[in-house]
């Protein structure tokens, strides 16, 4: 896909970008719709226009991408791209399901040492 080319190596995809759309079936009420962010950093960003949140959208768009591909580990993002696709996680996502399960066993230490690394 020539967008994709853009983006080529380093993908980062972040989705959750809602948008309210108009249809033309009279309802009186707006459709919520995404927009599905693709970029790199530093470098070009593509905005992706779709219905709903589906694998659909992005296994379309990223086709056989066969670079490192981050994201906040949505489901969406599973079985696409190609298979030289690595798939890495979003730091911020990781980091806080650290800090959740440090507040459910404050006595764990493995959680609380990793948090109190990242923070100080």
């Amino acid at each position: 896909m020539i967008v994709l080319s853009l983006v080529r190596r380093i993908v980062n995809v972040m989705t959750d970008h809602p948008v309210d759309v108009q249809t033309h079936d009279r309802r009186g009420k707006n459709h919520q719709a995404y927009l599905w962010q693709y970029g790199r950093p530093g470098g070009s960003v593509v905005f992706e226009f779709q219905m709903g949140r589906g694998r659909a959208g992005p296994k379309r768009f990223l086709g056989e991408f066969e670079g490192i591909l981050q994201t906040d580990g949505y489901i969406a993002y599973e079985k696409v791209g190609g298979p030289k696709m690595v798939q890495v996680a979003c730091w911020a996502h990781a980091r806080r399901g650290l800090f959740e399960a440090h507040a459910l066993a404050p006595t764990e230490t493995v959680a609380k040492e990793i948090v109190d690394s990242r923070t100080h």
